[in-house]
């Protein structure tokens, strides 16, 4: 499948995580209910792992310095601006200390669009550097390897060195460690878009991740810090074909599901 063509059914895939996440803060600050409630404790396990899979999935591209510069004006001014905005707007409505819930991992619920921000910016500036010295495309998904193992370590350090806890509340680190290899996996999905939609098109694999995601949804085998993370990875092969799969008949632009996903 060609680089430059637009994906149809990977905007519908995201906008149907953006859905999820409405539900989600609908569930948590709605109905002020547990995130447990309501099927929600299904979604959560694969909900946020494919919307930074698919944020980095459109993000990966070739950056020399203009438009290095252009993508990052762009994320300050269309992305990290407005939710800092929002922020404030949010805590003058609930007149609550916006210094404390600056300074709390999940910020009023606007945490995620700050860490595709910090994600962004680390990887562009990485990204940036390896086009500079025109790095192969392995050299690149193993740097993105090595990273991905560094966040997977730092999901630990967050949890349990209570000498960065404040610091790491503040940047939400934990956040950004949890989410930072999927959006590296989305950058291989794209680098990689022929073998990867190879994998989307094998009956056996995607079975076999479907299976694996159910005993690691329902099993407690796992450490509780890493759930989300082996969830996350068997549920994406899944859903990517699924709507895939499903993409001719209701997931594209000529469908009314399909346009109103994309909005």
């Amino acid at each position: 499948m060609p680089a430059q063509q637009r994906i149809e059914f990977f905007d519908c895939m995201r906008g149907t995580t953006m859905i999820l996440v409405v539900f989600s803060h609908f569930i948590l600050y709605g109905l002020h209910a547990s995130s447990r409630e309501y099927f929600n404790d299904f979604f959560i396990h694969f909900r946020m792992p494919l919307f930074f899979f698919i944020s980095g999935f459109f993000a990966y591209c070739h950056l020399d310095a203009t438009r290095f510069k252009q993508k990052l004006r762009k994320r300050l001014f269309g992305q990290f601006t407005p939710t800092i905005v929002a922020f404030i707007l949010f805590g003058l409505w609930e007149q609550c200390d916006m210094m404390a819930k600056l300074a709390s991992v999940n910020k009023h619920g606007l945490w995620f669009t700050l860490v595709v921000f910090e994600i962004f910016v680390i990887l562009s500036v990485i990204n940036y550097m390896m086009d500079r010295r025109m790095r192969s495309v392995n050299y690149k998904i193993s740097i993105y390897a090595i990273i991905s193992s560094i966040a997977l370590i730092g999901i630990w350090c967050c949890k349990n060195i209570l000498a960065i806890q404040d610091i790491s509340n503040a940047l939400s680190l934990s956040h950004v460690c949890a989410y930072l290899p999927f959006f590296c996996l989305g950058m291989v999905a794209n680098i990689k878009q022929d073998r990867f939609f190879e994998l989307l098109c094998s009956p056996k694999i995607i079975i076999g991740c479907g299976i694996a995601f159910f005993v690691t949804h329902f099993m407690s085998f796992i450490p509780y810090i890493y759930h989300r993370q082996v969830c996350g990875i068997f549920a994406i092969p899944v859903l990517c074909a699924l709507f895939l799969h499903f993409e001719p008949i209701i997931f594209n632009s000529g469908t009314y599901v399909g346009r109103g996903l994309t909005y």
